[in-house]
This record gives structure tokens, C-alpha cells and sequence, in this order.
């Protein structure tokens, strides 16, 4: 018993311990942050300005990270609003980034890059005949074993019209994004009938008609 009560006591001390020494981690890791972010020059940077502060911290609340990609890619100030980056790579040099720009009500927008780390180059894909080219509304998907990069653009929540294209990426001479296979599909008045019952194609972008490249 005397034992537990040992034991107890140095687990309580312990978490206080760790409690104690959390305030001061959060406030080392702020300051580091401030200080990466300081050296970036922002005045070089397309940066979204006009917003309300009171609901929202912008740019102000990036970590040292998004400001590092920021200064790396230059996406324009449209991509401000969340910022938010994920890196895939696809080989030893090649990365694929994206760069979440708007939540969406039921799907996200993104821009996209191609970046050779090598180099430092960089390539943002573009849908064709879209109105905004570079703005990729949609769920993506990335098979880095394939180098292919898939972008599911619904036209509705439901999922059962839209557009979905496919590109693949040139590993060993890298100088965009090609654009491989594209479908769309329209959407339809809808029978009178539960969703479930609806034919499955309906929502398989896979199996949308084809258009032209």
C-alpha cells in the first residue's frame, strides 16, 4: 500500500513537472517561429490584407512553415485563407504540394505545384477551359508511385456530375503537369427514387464520358 501511495506521488510530481515546463516549450517554439518568419520579406509577397482580424488571424496566425512555402511557391493573395500545405514526394528530387486555399461547402479549392528540389523549380497546374485555371476546386488524389495526380471537381454534393481529370507527371525531364484523360459527366433531374436505388455509374467518375484532351 505504502508502495502505491509512492508510486502516486511521483506520477502526480511528474505531471506537475511536465505541466509547469508546458507554458514555457509553447512560449520557446513562438519565439522561434518569430524569428524564421522575421526573415522572410513580406513586402515581395502577394499577401491577402483585406479581412476581418476580429474573426479571423490571417497570415498573422501562419507558422513558420507556411510563410517559408509562401516565399517559395508566391501564390497569389486567393490562397491566403487557410494556407494550408501538404508535401508529397514522387521521387528522390520532385515533390507535389498543395496548398489548400478555401475550405468549400462540400468541396475544397486548392493550387497545386510541381516543385523539383534540385532546382527549385516550380510548375502550379492548371485545369484547361476553366474560368480560373489554377484554382483546383475539388478532391485530389496522388499516386506517387505513378506520378499521376487526380482531381475530382463535383458539380453538386450528391456526387453524381461534375468533372475529373487525370495528369501525370514526367519524372526524368519534369516541366509541367500533362494532362492524360478527362470526363465529365452533367448533372440530371433526378428520378423519384432513394438514392440508393440510382445507377452506380452515376457516381464513378471513372466511368463519366470521356471529352476531349
Amino acid at each position: 500500500m505504502i508502495i502505491n501511495i509512492i508510486k502516486l506521488a511521483n506520477v502526480l510530481a511528474l505531471s506537475t513537472f511536465v505541466l509547469a515546463c508546458a507554458p514555457v516549450a509553447n512560449q520557446l517554439d513562438q519565439k522561434e517561429n518569430q524569428r524564421k518568419v522575421s526573415t522572410i520579406d513580406k513586402s515581395k509577397l502577394d499577401l491577402l490584407t483585406d479581412y476581418d482580424r476580429e474573426v479571423w488571424a490571417g497570415p498573422d496566425g501562419w507558422s513558420a512553415s507556411q510563410w517559408q512555402w509562401k516565399q517559395t511557391l508566391k501564390w497569389d493573395r486567393h490562397c491566403d485563407y487557410v494556407a494550408e500545405v501538404e508535401v508529397v514526394d514522387i521521387s528522390k528530387t520532385l515533390q507535389v504540394i498543395t496548398v489548400q486555399c478555401i475550405p468549400g461547402a462540400y468541396q475544397p479549392m486548392h493550387y497545386v505545384y510541381l516543385l523539383d528540389k534540385s532546382s527549385n523549380n516550380h510548375w502550379q497546374l492548371e485545369i484547361p477551359s476553366e474560368e480560373s485555371p489554377q484554382e483546383i476546386w475539388g478532391h485530389i488524389e496522388i499516386n506517387a508511385a505513378q506520378a499521376e495526380i487526380s482531381v475530382l471537381s463535383l458539380s453538386r454534393g450528391l456526387g453524381d456530375c461534375g468533372t475529373f481529370a487525370r495528369f501525370k507527371v514526367d519524372k526524368d525531364a519534369p516541366t509541367a503537369f500533362e494532362l492524360i484523360e478527362r470526363r465529365q459527366q452533367s448533372c440530371r433531374a433526378l428520378p423519384n427514387m432513394p438514392i440508393e436505388d440510382l445507377p452506380k455509374d452515376w457516381f464513378d467518375p471513372k466511368q463519366w464520358p470521356a471529352t476531349q484532351l
